[in-house]
């Protein structure tokens, strides 16, 4: 729902607003602050009672001081707070968890020691979602067009790459949960 208000918006600010004068832009602008401000007298706690006397502006420090009182959707400061650091650090750990399986997917390999750390240089250098190919590889460890081909062969022998059609021959993404499995016989 809020992509849908997000675009209606847009639409209406970039296309169906025709502001012939700067007077005209101005009041537009008073007509949406006060519609702002009677939306934060009705909603948030804050100002609910009107705008405090001693308010003068808002910043970050302010904002954060005053946070459940200035919110509208009831959410407490504290347990938002948590609710970030919880999440960043989950992020984090699956970041960690995603590096070590691609490193006991490169040590199970036969490969040389210079080629183990071309690879681990490529994943820690691109990032998790970026289309990327020989010549970005060439880019990341300054090598030959040869070098990066190779690094991105044993790349797809791992199966730590998916490739992405449509953005041109040769361009693949890291599998962003990519979990290595040892095969045992």
């Amino acid at each position: 729902m809020k992509k849908i208000t997000f675009l209606k918006t847009f639409i209406q600010t970039r296309w169906l607003h025709n502001f012939k004068t700067r007077a005209d832009l101005e009041a537009y602008q008073k007509k949406q602050l006060s519609n702002y401000m009677d939306f934060l007298k009705r909603e948030s706690p804050y100002f609910k009672n009107g705008v405090p006397t001693d308010f003068d502006h808002m910043d970050k420090t302010f904002m954060m001081t005053h946070f459940n009182e200035l919110n509208t959707q009831g959410i407490d400061r504290d347990e938002a707070l948590a609710l970030a650091i919880e999440s960043e650090n989950l992020a984090i750990e699956s970041e960690k968890l995603s590096f070590q399986n691609i490193k006991l997917a490169i040590d199970s390999q036969a490969y040389n020691e210079p080629t183990k750390k071309n690879i681990l240089k490529v994943y820690e250098k691109i990032e998790n979602k970026q289309i990327f190919g020989a010549p970005e590889i060439e880019r990341v460890l300054k090598c030959s067009t040869s070098t990066a081909k190779n690094v991105m062969k044993k790349l797809r022998e791992i199966g730590v790459v998916e490739e992405i059609k449509g953005k041109g021959k040769g361009k693949y993404t890291f599998i962003s949960e990519f979990n290595y499995t040892k095969n045992v016989n």
